[in-house]
């Protein structure tokens, strides 16, 4: 006999039903409640893109040495921070700078405040030039020298030249004359154009080169007589990007001389002071006696041959600036302008004030750092230069004068670095 078969009715309030149907509505409520969550978060806002950056690539001498003076050998770029005109800076390289290209130039004050010292800088200079003319060799010499003295004129002694014998040559001209014991009051025997001196050089010579550039100058940081200003000179320093080693030459003779001239002229007054030359803001009637440098230009006739090589300064210096520098304005496209530097204080400041923005520093000449001392320093400095390349943004790059900041991480360590840099109007 047949069975029917027996069909089981699971009931809906049955157990294992129930279990499954809330393991599904689980399942599904798991699924459906991220949704909302993920329809109601912000996309992330994107950062900020950097500043585009320009086709300027700016070069930059610096050295790094200790605290004490010592220069590092081998710096890491790393272990520096830069900044133009306040915003931080990438450092794209950081290479030694010796064998590259370099120009000197030694300026010697020679006027009669100085003569006590020149004897001494005549021989140390001839050693110098033959220390740096070591690597001047070959068809393309890497290395070229120049020297110019001035006192009551600005005089290149020797151009610009890769031969050792005729820079020695024109080191060993280097001179000052003696007291001034005769009849003459004119005081041009003390005159010292130190502004005119480093604006020549720079803008006339180490403009038209490239590579490094250096000036080694010895004064005793106070001019008298010159045309140009001492913002003048820091300025076309850093235009060139030459950068200045200065020597402070306190010049005790010059006090002798101040006596000689005071007992001869009771009621002669006394040489101005950086800042503004003689009482009253030039020379006695509004300019130098006779109503300009005699000649028309610079006093007997400028350099020599009737003026600087080719006839004369371009532009028609003195006269005004070569190519009418700084421009009708001031300086190009306002571009940021360095502040009026101090000229307040004794000769060393000054010259500090000088050397310091182009990334040199100031010695003082004295027994134990004598001048083939200072020379070797000097000599040890350019030998530990390093060069630093950056890319400035479009903001950086325009026009004008931009403000440098090189600093080093490491506390016992310092940098010698220009403070600014000059970006040209293009052609």
């Amino acid at each position: 006999m047949l069975q029917r078969p027996i069909y089981r009715v699971l009931h809906p309030s049955s157990g294992p039903m129930r279990l499954s149907i809330t393991m599904l509505r689980t399942a599904l409520l798991c699924w459906l409640l991220p949704l909302p969550l993920f329809a109601q978060t912000k996309p992330d806002t994107p950062a900020t893109p950097p500043p585009p950056k320009s086709a300027t690539m700016v070069t930059v001498p610096v050295l790094v040495r200790e605290k004490k003076g010592e220069p590092v050998a081998s710096p890491a770029k790393d272990q520096l921070t830069i900044s133009e005109d306040g915003a931080a800076q990438n450092i794209l390289t950081l290479a030694p700078a010796a064998g590259q290209p370099l120009v000197f130039g030694l300026l010697v004050d020679t006027s009669r405040g100085q003569r006590g010292a020149t004897a001494e800088e005549k021989a140390a200079s001839a050693n110098f030039i033959t220390a740096m003319m070591k690597s001047a060799q070959g068809d393309t010499p890497k290395v070229k020298g120049f020297v110019v003295h001035f006192d009551r004129e600005v005089e290149l002694l020797q151009d610009l030249t890769a031969d050792k014998d005729k820079l020695q040559q024109g080191a060993s001209l280097l001179d000052s004359p003696e007291p001034n014991t005769g009849g003459d009051t004119s005081g041009r025997g003390a005159q010292s154009l130190l502004y005119d001196s480093i604006y020549l050089a720079t803008n006339e010579i180490t403009a038209k080169q490239t590579g490094r550039k250096v000036l080694v100058l010895f004064s005793n940081g106070i001019d008298e007589g010159s045309k140009e200003t001492l913002r003048t000179a820091i300025d076309t320093a850093q235009r060139t990007g030459t950068v200045i080693y200065a020597v402070y030459v306190k010049g005790e003779i010059e006090k002798a001389q101040k006596k000689i001239d005071q007992e001869r002229d009771p009621n002669r007054r006394g040489m101005g002071y950086p800042g503004g030359g003689y009482p009253g803001g030039g020379y006695p009637g509004g300019g130098y006696p006779g109503g300009g440098y005699p000649g028309g230009g610079y006093p007997g006739g400028g350099y020599p041959g009737g003026g600087y090589p080719g006839g004369g300064y371009p532009g028609g210096y003195p006269g005004g600036y070569p190519d009418e520098y700084p421009p009708p304005g001031g300086y190009p496209s306002g571009g940021q302008r360095r502040p009026q530097q101090s000229v307040k204080g004794d000769g060393k400041r000054v010259l500090a004030d000088i050397a310091t923005p182009t990334g040199g520093r100031v010695f003082e000449l004295t027994k134990k750092d004598n001048a083939a001392a200072i020379y070797a320093m000097i000599e040890n400095d350019l030998a530990h230069q390093s060069v630093v390349t950056f890319n400035p943004d479009k903001a950086g790059a325009r026009p004008g004068f931009h403000s440098l900041k090189l600093e080093s991480k490491q506390k016992d360590t310092v940098v010698d670095a220009p403070d600014g840099f000059y970006v040209k109007e293009p052609d």
